[in-house]
C-alpha cells in the first residue's frame, strides 16, 4: 500500500479539532498504559463513520514516529467499539498498518472505543501485544488507561474553543432552518425514538424538546402518507440507500399540506461482518406554494402542449442553422415524421428537389434577418413527405427569441387536407345526397351564365321543371327509403337520357331541372331539333313505368318548360315562371302520367310589382278589411270572418288569393297579421262602445303564429282596445298545427286563458292527427268548401263528410260550414247538423258601414 498517498484531514473527526499543543497528557497516559500492560505499542486513533482508514493522533513515546499516519481497522473491530468497553484480542494481520508499525501485524490487538458526551463513540484506543491471553492484572490496566484517556480527552473538548463554536454552528442551523423551513430528523431504531430540530417541532405543531415516538410522528401524517413513509424506511433499511419523499401532512392548524421529506440510513458491522441500519436521518420541508406553483406550471405546459398537438397544423422551431429544435405530434400525421425522428434533423430535408431554389434561398434570408412573421409566398408549395411522395402546404414564418437565442417557426399547413375537407364542404352545399345531383344552387349559378350569354346574342334559353306528382304516395305507402329509390332511378333515367349539352340538377324534394347549357339561335336548327324532342324522351324514357316489388308503378309528373330571350331573362324570372306553371297544372287538377306546360312570363311582372309594393302597404293605408256573416240556421248572424283586402294605387284591387301567398314569401305577411288584428280590435271595441255585441274571427298565418312573440303582441291589443272575452276568434289551417304544433301550442293555451278561441279552417283537407283536438284549445272547425261543393255534385251525402261530423260531434267542436251557395247546400248542412253557416248564398263579403248596419242593438255573442 502506498502510505506516501494524500491522508484524511484530521479536522474531519471530532477529535482532530484538537490542537497538537492539547495532546500531550494524552501520550503521557498512552505511555503509561504500554509500561503497565507490557504491550509493544498504545495508540490513540480518530474515527469518522463515513472514512474507509483511520487516523493516528498520537501514540506512546517509543512509537511518536507513526503519530499523524493511517491505518486500515476492520469493520468487525470497529462493530466492537460498540458492544464492549475493551475487546478481546484480534490478530494484528486484519489491520493494514504504517510502515513504522508493520510490526503489529505478527502480533496482537485489543482496541476499546472513545465516546463523547452524548455516548457517541469519536476514537479509540489500540494496544498491540505480543501475548494472546491477557493476565487479569492487563486487563484491569488496559481498562483504567481507556477511561483516563477518555475523561482526559472530554475535558479537553469542553475546554476547547470547539464546543463553543459547535454551539454556535447548532444556532445558525437553526435559524437557516427557521428560515427555509427546513427541519431536521432522526430515527434510532434500537430504540425506537425520533429526535426533532426545532424547526421540525413548529412544522408538526408540537412543543420544542417533547419526546417523540415513532408512533407520535406518523401520527402527522394522513394513512396514504403513513404507507409511503414507512416503505420508504424499509427499502432504506435493507438497500442502504438514501430517499425522497413528497407526502402530505397535517400542519399545526390542522390543515393538508405538502412535504418534502428525505432520509439517509446510517449502517455498522455486525459480528457476522454484515452492514446493519442502527439510524436514519433527515430533512423535512414545507413545499406545499412550491407545489403550487409547479403544478400550475405543468398543467400550463402540459395545457399548451395539448393545444399545439391538436392543432391541425404541423409546427416545428428550428434554431438560425436550420436544425429542428421542437416539433408538434401534428408532424407526423401531415409530413410522416415522428416528432422525435424530426428533431435534431435539417430543416431543408423537407424542402424536395423539385421545389425551386428561392424557396431554400428565402429561408435562409428569413433566419439571418429581423422580420418577426411572414409566408413563404401567396402560393402552395410542395414539401417532401417521409414517404417519398410530395404534399401542397402553406408555409408560415415567425421568430421569437429565447434565451438570447434567435428561434424560428414554421408551421405546415397540409391544403391536400384543406382541398379535402373543401370539396366535402363543396359537395354537401351543392350536390343531393340521394341522387348525388347537383342541387338547386348549382342550377341557379348555370342558368345565370346561360342568360348571361344568350343575353349578348339575343338568343333563347330553355329548361324545365319535373315535378313528380306521385312521389310522396309512394313514402306513405313504401316508406321514405323506397320513395329515395325511386328518386335516384328517376335521376339515372334522366342523366342516360339527356346528354351534353343538357344537364340535371335535383330542386326540391319531388322536383328535377333540365337546362340546355347551349345558348338557343333561330339558324341553330339542330338545336331546335333536339329540344323538340324532349316531350317525346319525357314520356318515353323518363317516365316510364318504375318496378318495385315485383310490380309496375306509374310515374306522374308535370313538366313545366320555359323558353324565352335570354335579353328578357333572369334566374328570378325564370325560376317563378317554372313555379307559377306548375301551381296553375295543379289548380287544374289534370289527371294524366306526364302533363307538359309551357310557362309563360305574362304575370311575372305584375308579380314582381305586388311584391315590391306588400312593404309599403300597410304604411301607405292600402289595406282595408271586409266582414262576411256568419249565421245560424235560424237566420240570426252570430260572427264574421275579417277578411283583407288591397286596393293599389296603380294595379287596383288586389285580391288575397293574389298576394297573401306572395307576402307569405317574406315576412310582410307577418306585419299584414298585425295590422288585422289591431284593426278588429279597433272594430270590437267601437262595437262594444255602441252597445253591438259581436264575434269576429281572424287568419293567422302560419310564419306570424309561430313567432315567438305572437302571443305578447296579440294580448297587447286585446288590452289596448279593452276586447271582450269570446268576442274573437283565430282561424287556423291544419298545416300550421302539423308543422309547427310545438310552437304554437303554448301560445295557444296562453291565449285561450284571456278568452280567445281557436278555430280549424279547411278541415279535413289535411292530415291533422285526431290528437291535436284533444291536447290543443280547439273550439270549432271549419269545412272545407271542396266537401259541400263535391256532395252538392255527387247528389248524395258523402262518407268523408259523414265522418268529420262525427269526429265534431265526439271532441264537442262547433262545426261552420262554409262555401254555401245555394239553398240545398244549405238544407244539408242544417241536416247534417252543422252549427253555422257561411257563403254568398246568405252574405257576401261586406265592407264596415254595411257589416255594422245589419248588427242588432245588444246582440250577444254567439256559441
Amino acid at each position: 500500500m502506498d502510505w506516501s498517498s494524500p491522508k484524511m484531514q484530521l479536522h474531519d473527526g471530532l477529535l482532530g479539532s484538537l490542537q497538537d499543543s492539547s495532546l500531550p497528557e494524552v501520550t503521557s497516559r498512552l505511555s503509561e498504559a504500554r509500561v503497565n500492560t507490557e504491550a509493544t505499542a498504545v495508540l490513540l486513533v480518530s474515527l469518522s463513520p463515513t472514512a474507509t482508514y483511520v487516523d493516528i493522533l498520537c501514540c506512546d513515546d517509543n512509537n511518536s514516529d507513526s503519530e499523524k499516519q493511517s491505518l486500515v481497522m476492520p469493520k468487525h473491530a470497529q462493530l466492537l467499539l460498540s458492544m464492549t468497553e475493551m475487546s478481546a484480542t484480534l490478530p494484528g494481520c486484519d489491520f493494514e498498518w504504517p510502515e513504522a508499525l508493520t510490526i503489529c501485524s505478527s502480533q496482537n490487538v485489543i482496541v476499546g472505543g472513545i465516546k463523547d458526551f452524548q455516548g457517541n463513540i469519536i476514537g479509540a484506543v489500540l494496544i498491540v501485544l505480543r501475548c494472546h491471553q491477557l493476565t487479569s492484572h492487563q486487563k484491569h490496566y488496559a481498562s483504567i488507561a481507556r477511561q483516563q484517556i477518555e475523561l482526559s480527552l472530554q475535558y479537553k473538548l469542553i475546554q476547547h474553543p470547539f464546543t463553543d463554536k459547535l454551539a454556535e454552528k447548532i444556532q445558525l442551523l437553526n435559524e437557516i432552518g427557521r428560515i427555509s423551513h427546513v427541519g431536521g430528523w432522526e430515527l434510532d431504531i434500537h430504540a425506537g425514538l425520533v429526535s426533532w430540530t426545532r424547526e421540525t417541532y413548529l412544522l408538526f405543531g408540537v412543543t420544542p424538546g417533547r419526546d417523540i415516538t415513532v408512533e407520535r410522528a406518523l401520527a402527522n401524517f394522513p394513512q396514504v402518507s403513513r404507507e409511503k413513509i414507512t416503505k420508504a424506511m424499509k427499502a432504506a433499511i435493507k438497500s442502504l440507500s438514501t430517499f425522497a419523499l413528497e407526502v402530505e401532512y397535517i400542519n399545526a392548524e390542522g390543515y393538508r399540506r405538502w412535504l418534502k421529506m428525505t432520509g439517509t440510513p446510517q449502517s455498522e458491522v455486525t459480528s457476522s461482518h454484515q452492514d446493519k441500519v442502527y439510524r436514519i436521518y433527515g430533512s423535512v420541508q414545507d413545499i406545499t406554494e412550491h407545489k403550487r406553483l409547479s403544478d400550475t406550471q405543468h398543467n400550463y405546459t402540459e395545457y399548451l402542449s395539448t393545444i399545439l398537438d391538436s392543432i391541425s397544423d404541423a409546427l416545428v422551431t428550428i434554431d438560425e442553422e436550420g436544425t429542428v429544435i421542437t416539433a408538434n405530434n401534428t408532424v407526423e400525421h401531415v409530413l410522416g415524421y415522428d416528432a422525435d425522428e424530426l428533431i435534431g434533423q435539417d430543416i431543408f430535408i423537407l424542402v424536395p428537389k423539385v421545389e425551386s431554389q428561392n424557396i431554400k434561398e428565402y429561408l435562409k434570408t428569413f433566419m439571418k434577418g429581423g422580420r418577426k412573421t411572414a409566408k413563404a409566398s401567396p402560393e402552395n408549395h410542395l414539401v417532401s413527405h417521409k414517404n417519398g411522395g410530395l404534399i401542397p402546404v402553406d408555409i408560415s414564418l415567425s421568430s421569437f427569441h429565447f434565451d438570447m437565442q434567435k428561434r424560428i417557426v414554421l408551421v405546415f399547413r397540409d391544403m391536400s387536407v384543406r382541398k379535402q375537407l373543401a370539396d366535402q364542404v363543396y359537395q354537401a352545399a351543392y350536390y343531393d345526397n340521394i341522387t348525388q345531383l347537383p342541387n338547386a344552387k348549382l342550377f341557379d349559378k348555370a342558368l345565370k351564365g346561360v342568360i348571361r350569354k344568350a343575353g349578348v346574342t339575343y338568343a333563347d334559353i330553355y329548361c324545365a321543371q319535373i315535378a313528380i306528382d306521385n312521389i310522396s304516395q309512394y313514402k306513405q305507402a313504401f316508406g321514405q327509403p323506397t320513395a329515395d329509390y325511386v328518386m335516384r332511378i328517376l335521376a339515372s333515367r334522366l342523366t342516360r337520357t339527356f346528354s351534353k349539352p343538357f344537364a340535371i340538377f335535383r330542386g326540391a324534394e319531388d322536383n328535377f331541372y333540365l337546362l340546355y347549357e347551349d345558348i338557343i339561335t333561330e339558324e341553330d336548327k339542330d338545336a331546335q331539333k333536339t329540344i323538340d324532342a324532349v316531350r317525346r324522351q319525357f314520356t318515353d324514357e323518363v317516365c316510364s313505368d318504375i318496378t318495385l316489388h315485383n310490380s309496375p308503378h306509374k310515374i306522374y309528373a308535370v313538366v313545366t318548360i320555359c323558353q324565352l330571350k335570354g335579353m328578357k331573362a333572369n334566374v328570378s324570372k325564370v325560376r317563378h315562371m317554372l313555379e307559377e306553371g306548375y301551381k296553375q297544372l295543379s289548380r287544374d287538377n289534370v289527371n294524366t302520367p306526364v302533363v307538359f306546360h309551357s310557362a309563360s312570363s305574362v304575370g311575372y311582372d305584375r308579380y314582381n310589382f305586388i311584391r315590391q309594393s306588400l312593404g309599403a302597404a300597410v304604411s301607405n293605408h292600402e289595406l282595408f278589411i271586409q266582414l262576411q256573416p256568419q249565421y245560424e240556421s235560424d237566420g240570426s248572424m252570430v260572427c264574421a270572418e275579417a277578411l283583407v283586402r288591397w286596393q293599389h294605387p296603380q294595379l287596383g284591387l288586389i285580391t288575397p288569393a293574389e298576394f297573401i301567398p306572395i307576402a307569405e314569401e317574406s315576412d310582410a305577411i307577418v306585419e299584414i297579421g298585425q295590422w288585422v288584428m289591431n284593426e278588429c280590435g279597433k272594430l270590437l271595441y267601437d262595437c262594444n262602445k255602441s252597445g253591438l255585441r259581436t264575434r269576429l274571427s281572424i287568419n293567422i298565418s302560419a310564419k306570424h303564429m309561430a313567432r315567438a312573440d305572437f302571443s305578447e303582441k296579440m294580448l297587447a291589443v286585446i288590452a289596448h282596445w279593452n276586447v271582450p272575452k269570446g268576442s274573437l276568434t283565430i282561424e287556423l289551417r291544419e298545416a300550421v298545427l302539423i308543422g309547427s304544433f310545438a310552437l304554437v301550442r303554448n301560445s295557444m293555451k296562453e291565449l285561450a286563458d284571456k278568452g280567445i278561441s281557436f278555430s280549424i279552417d279547411h278541415f279535413g283537407s289535411g292530415n291533422l292527427n285526431l290528437s291535436y283536438l284533444r291536447d290543443l284549445c280547439i273550439k270549432e272547425v271549419k269545412l272545407d268548401r271542396h266537401f259541400i261543393d263535391e256532395e252538392d255534385k255527387i247528389g248524395a251525402q258523402s262518407p268523408l263528410l259523414n265522418s268529420i261530423f262525427d269526429i265534431a260531434k265526439i271532441f264537442e267542436l262547433r262545426t261552420v260550414a262554409e262555401g254555401i251557395e245555394n239553398t240545398t247546400q244549405f238544407n244539408d248542412a242544417i241536416k247534417r247538423g252543422c252549427h253555422v253557416f257561411q257563403g254568398y248564398f246568405l252574405d257576401k263579403p261586406l265592407n264596415v258601414t254595411d257589416w255594422r248596419a245589419k248588427l242588432p242593438v245588444k246582440q250577444h255573442a254567439g256559441g
